[in-house]
């Protein structure tokens, strides 16, 4: 299981995709 820094940084990596 991740632990929550490796979730959020992967969040935010995917918000990116979404925005670009």
């Amino acid at each position: 299981m991740m632990n929550d820094k490796e979730m959020i940084r992967q969040f935010n990596e995917d918000l990116d995709k979404i925005q670009n």
